[in-house]
């Protein structure tokens, strides 16, 4: 899953068939009883189908569009439940892929305990390589650690719901006494509400587990530009109104979220539920009207603090954006957006110098006659010498040497003087080695 709808979805695959069935002949779940469940589950109130999977990674757009669409319950591919996810709607937390840790683990648990997160999902598609891309083995041998949370637990979520991986992972679940409390499902196919339609009853009878479909939309993929997409607006705006009323009714299917493209996608424009703008399609309209949450709050903006003068954790640009085109400027190297390693949130800046003499720097206008803060983390993969300094006039700031390979975290106060309100901070780095920064802040000091 602000009115610039500039959102990092994850594409996914069509579900392809399944040439064999999974090891010797036909397996069936119903034919293999139900192990013991001994975790104790608070009940959950019923709310309504209707949700919405959408990032949280960019801007603070997510939150508006959660809200416009009127869902019953929002999932953004991660685990943090955030100060601007709207009142009065559902926050599931999702555990995307393996690399576990124990305080996420306690952390949800807390959640639990407040009543704040209700259930958990399970990998966003092991099965695929550029997504979570896990063994069966791996994803067994972490799967206890979600049961710890304590809530109803979504299964993985692979490409195909039906295929050997997922066959797999539901046996040796079931052999291990591992809690799988609903399957979750995936579709992105034709125009046809059937094509969806008989698939959940496919993995209903493979599983005989209640379904939550967590991405859905019709979806081109042999298009390469948007004209060229197969699926029309009005085709799409048909199956939605077939297929919605019908989900509704279906027993086994406790919950669905579509998966709204960018309009400019050539694979999915006609799903798309916002324009360029951000603004609702007719398409969005009719979703946000259809069994709405009218409860839901409205959109949420971050509090800033009106002391810091300049902020950036690298959250708001896309994986792999060049800050040199950002109001940074390089100096002999490249500083790219990462991510997956940050010291917090999904994103930090990685430097990579290509000469001894490189720089990563910001500059900021100040005001004469007040004290600030410089702070950054900085880490250096290779543990080689890096600082950060604030140039004030003709003043460096700062400038302590870090090499340690873990995040560290540099911190300077000052004092402009006469005349001073042009600064400068940045990051030096020699000899020629890889430096990562996260979380620049200048803030003013007030008494």
């Amino acid at each position: 899953m602000k009115k610039i709808f500039s959102i990092l979805f994850v594409f996914a695959t069509l579900f392809s068939s399944c040439d064999e069935k999974f090891a010797e002949g036909d397996f069936n779940f119903y034919d293999i009883e139900e192990p013991e469940n001994t975790n104790t589950l608070n009940s959950m109130p019923e709310i309504g189908k209707k949700g919405i999977g959408m990032t949280t990674r960019l801007g603070t757009s997510w939150s508006y569009n959660v809200s416009d669409l009127k869902v019953h319950w929002h999932y953004s591919w991660g685990s943090d439940l955030l100060d601007l996810e709207p009142d009065n709607i559902d926050f599931v937390p999702m555990i995307w892929g393996k690399g576990i840790d124990e305080e996420r683990i306690a952390e949800l648990q807390a959640l639990k305990e407040e009543g704040k997160i209700r259930y958990l999902l399970g990998f966003n598609e092991p099965d695929k390589q550029n997504q979570a891309n896990m063994t069966v083995d791996e994803a067994i041998e972490q799967w206890p650690s979600l049961e710890e949370v304590g809530v109803p637990l979504g299964s993985p979520a692979p490409v195909n719901p039906t295929g050997d991986w997922m066959q797999e992972f539901m046996q040796r679940a079931d052999e291990n006494g591992l809690r799988v409390d609903f399957v979750c499902v995936h579709w992105y196919g034709g125009v046809n509400p059937d094509g969806l339609l008989n698939k959940l009853e496919e993995v209903y009878d493979l599983y005989g587990k209640p379904i939550w479909i967590t991405e859905f939309a019709p979806a081109d993929w042999d298009a390469t530009t948007p004209e060229e997409n197969r699926h029309s607006p009005e085709e799409v705006m048909s199956f939605m109104q077939t297929v919605l009323p019908k989900l509704e009714d279906l027993g086994y299917l406790q919950r669905y979220a579509w998966f709204s493209f960018n309009q400019d996608s050539p694979q999915g424009t006609s799903s798309a539920l916002f324009d360029e703008d951000g603004n609702l399609t007719a398409l969005g309209e009719f979703y946000a009207n259809f069994e709405p949450n009218v409860y839901i709050g409205e959109g949420k903006e971050p509090y800033v603090d009106p002391a810091i003068v300049f902020q950036d954790g690298f959250e708001t640009y896309d994986p792999g954006a060049d800050l040199g085109g950002k109001g940074y400027s390089v100096w002999e190297g490249n500083a790219n957006v990462a991510s997956g390693d940050a010291f917090s949130g999904d994103n930090f800046a990685q430097c990579e110098p290509n000469n001894n003499s490189f720089y990563f720097r910001k500059k900021l206008t100040l005001e004469e006659g007040k004290t600030y803060t410089f702070e950054v983390m900085t880490k250096s993969p290779e543990g080689k010498n890096h600082k950060a300094v604030a140039k004030i006039g003709d003043r460096n700031i700062g400038g302590d040497l870090v090499s340690s390979t873990e995040w560290t975290k540099s911190s300077y106060t000052f004092t402009t003087g006469e005349g001073e309100t042009k600064a400068i901070v940045f990051i030096y780095s020699w000899p020629v080695s890889r430096v990562d920064v996260d979380d620049i802040t200048i803030k003013e000091v007030v008494e």
